[in-house]
């Protein structure tokens, strides 16, 4: 019965009136190296050209005194940012004449920059509230691309979710799919 159902829409389609056929063809992005993040990324997961996003190291030291005015762990807009930038930060603190931080701060945010993974679950949900698709947890890598198959789904053709999840902040992540 089903199938004659769908045969039956797609007939009645088929001799409505005639439209413009509409294809969107979505741009080819390059292929990109991200130090900051440590991974390639393109096209789902595209993350912009290194150059666009690094922070300068004259801002970076501005971020890392800025942060140790404040009380450790404070939620501020300066950590979000170093955290964003963890591999940078990392190089940064490694090098002799990098800023010094309390003790009490350099072992918060060293704690905080060795957070490397997140869990990602996906529930597909109609607009009567029936899930009709459903990725259980699963451990991501920050910053690498990962490909996830959803096979508990009634869709009738599993699904994919392919992405990236990159850190944006203290208690913040960012997901492209």
């Amino acid at each position: 019965m089903k199938r004659a159902l769908v045969f039956v829409a797609f007939a009645l389609g088929c001799a409505g009136p005639e439209r413009a056929a509409r294809v969107t063809v979505p741009r080819p992005t390059a292929v990109v190296q991200t130090p900051h993040l440590g991974c390639q990324s393109g096209g789902c997961a595209y993350v912009p050209a290194p150059e666009t996003h690094d922070i300068p190291k004259p801002q970076l030291d501005a971020l890392l005194v800025q942060v140790n005015a404040t009380p450790v762990g404070s939620d501020s807009l300066a950590l979000d940012t170093l955290l964003f930038h963890d591999g940078e930060v990392r190089r940064r603190l490694a090098e002799p004449d990098a800023p010094a931080l309390s003790p009490a701060w350099d072992a918060a945010l060293k704690r905080e920059l060795d957070k490397r993974w997140a869990t990602f679950a996906m529930r597909v949900v109609d607009d009567r509230g029936r899930v009709r698709a459903e990725l259980p947890e699963t451990r991501m890598a920050l910053g690498a691309k990962k490909h996830l198959d959803i096979t508990d789904t009634d869709l009738g053709t599993p699904m994919n979710a392919n992405g990236t999840v990159v850190r944006v902040g203290q208690n913040h992540l960012w997901y492209r799919m």
